[in-house]
């Protein structure tokens, strides 16, 4: 459900603003440590799936955020082999990290990830 639509949120709201930037400094850190190296995949796919629930007021994106997020990790971890995990799970990290910095624009999967297009074709239309 599109978050824009059912839910706007309102201009002045400090706690929202607060939150919303702590986010963005969490996902940001998040993915560099795994950028660098410091967490691995299986600590950075928790990160990240565990993070997601809370993320459908922060990010505008016509699907559930968590669905889409618990998905992506699954569906990398266990058809893809290991040497495209750090790939495409910086994929979702960017796409997360975007979609907070976009918000309250609409945001989309990237048309020219290989992943995207063979496994979450569901998500993009």
């Amino acid at each position: 459900m599109n978050y824009i639509k059912t839910n706007q949120k309102k201009p002045l709201d400090h706690e929202w603003e607060i939150q919303h930037n702590n986010l963005i400094k969490y996902f940001d850190k998040t993915i560099c440590d795994f950028e660098m190296k410091k967490i691995d995949f299986h600590e950075f796919k928790s990160m990240l799936v565990g993070s997601a629930a809370g993320l459908e007021k922060h990010i505008n994106f016509k699907h559930s955020i968590y669905s889409l997020i618990d998905t992506w990790f699954e569906l990398l971890e266990f058809c893809y082999l290991e040497e495209y995990w750090f790939k495409y799970g910086l994929e979702a990290g960017c796409f997360i990290i975007n979609g907070l910095k976009e918000f309250p624009k609409e945001v989309f999967l990237s048309d020219d990830s290989d992943f995207v297009s063979e496994q979450l074709y569901k998500y993009t239309t």
